[in-house]
C-alpha cells in the first residue's frame, strides 16, 4: 500500500525535503547562471513539489492545496496572452537594471550577488516581465520571462540577434557623438567586437557591469573617461520592447 510505504519512509522523505530546500537556496544564491544551474533549479523545484505531495498524502486539505496550486499555475501559463504596455515595460526594465548599481562584477553572474554585462541586461528585462506579468495577470509576459531566463545569451549573441531576442536599430560611430533622444530606455549598445553590452536608462545615462571597477556603474554621457563610449557600437532593441514587432506571438 502507498500509505504504508510513505509511513515507513517518512523520515527519509523529511530528510529529502530538507535537502531539496538546501539545494534550492544554494541555486538561488549562486551568482553564476549557467545551463546546469538552471536545470538543477528546475529539477529541484519539481523534486520539492513531489516530496511535499508525498508528505501530505495523509492530509486531504494539504494534498488538495498542492494539486490545486499545480493545476492553477499550469492553466494560467497556458492561457492566451494579451497586449501589454511596452512603454511601461521599458521603464520597468530600466528601473530593474538601475537597482543593480554597485553590484559586484562576476563573469556569468546574474543576481545581486554578482553579475556580468549580458546578465545585467537580461535580468533587468526578466524581472520587469515577471513584475508586469503578475501585476496585470498576463501569462504572455510570464512565458517571455521564463523563455529568456532559460535561454542564456552573451553580449555577442545579443548583438547578432540570437533567437530573434533583439533587432538591430542602427550602428553608430560612438555613443558620445549620438543624440540621446534617439534612444529609448532599455535599448542596448553592443561593442563592435561583441565583447560588451550596455543599456540605456534615459536622461543621457547608460548602465553597464564593468569588469575594471569590478561593479555595475551608471555613466552620464558624453563621457571622456570610459573608452566604450568612444568606439563604434550597434544599438539594438529587445523584441518585447519593439513596437515594430509587438504583434509577434510569444514563445
Amino acid at each position: 500500500m502507498v500509505v504504508d510505504w510513505i509511513a515507513s519512509k517518512r523520515t527519509a522523505l523529511w530528510f529529502s525535503w530538507a535537502s531539496e530546500w538546501s539545494v534550492l537556496i544554494f541555486t538561488w544564491l549562486l551568482p553564476v547562471s549557467m545551463g546546469w544551474s538552471r536545470a538543477l533549479f528546475v529539477l529541484d523545484v519539481a523534486g520539492l513539489y513531489f516530496t511535499s505531495l508525498l508528505l501530505a498524502h495523509g492530509h486531504r486539505v494539504w494534498r488538495g492545496l498542492l494539486w490545486g496550486l499545480l493545476a492553477l499555475t499550469a492553466l494560467f501559463l497556458c492561457l492566451p496572452g494579451r497586449p501589454y504596455s511596452q512603454e511601461t515595460l521599458c521603464r520597468n526594465a530600466a528601473a530593474r537594471m538601475a537597482s543593480y548599481k554597485g553590484t559586484r562584477y562576476c563573469w556569468g553572474g546574474e543576481s545581486h550577488f554578482g553579475i556580468d554585462c549580458s546578465g545585467l541586461v537580461r535580468r533587468g528585462l526578466i524581472e520587469a516581465e515577471l513584475k508586469q506579468g503578475l501585476l496585470t495577470a498576463n501569462p504572455r509576459l510570464l512565458r517571455l520571462a521564463i523563455y529568456l531566463w532559460w535561454h542564456d545569451c552573451s553580449a555577442r549573441q545579443l548583438g547578432e540577434g540570437y533567437l530573434s531576442f533583439t533587432r538591430l536599430l542602427i550602428t553608430i560611430p560612438s555613443i558620445n557623438q549620438t543624440d540621446p533622444s534617439r534612444f529609448s530606455p532599455a535599448d542596448l549598445a553592443v561593442t563592435e567586437d561583441g565583447s560588451h553590452v550596455m543599456a540605456y536608462l534615459g536622461d543621457s545615462r547608460w548602465i553597464e557591469a564593468h569588469p575594471e571597477p569590478g561593479k555595475v556603474i551608471v555613466v552620464k554621457v558624453p563621457s571622456s573617461d570610459n573608452p566604450r563610449f568612444q568606439i563604434p557600437v550597434r544599438i539594438l532593441r529587445w523584441k518585447q520592447l519593439d513596437p515594430d514587432r509587438s504583434a509577434l506571438s510569444p514563445p
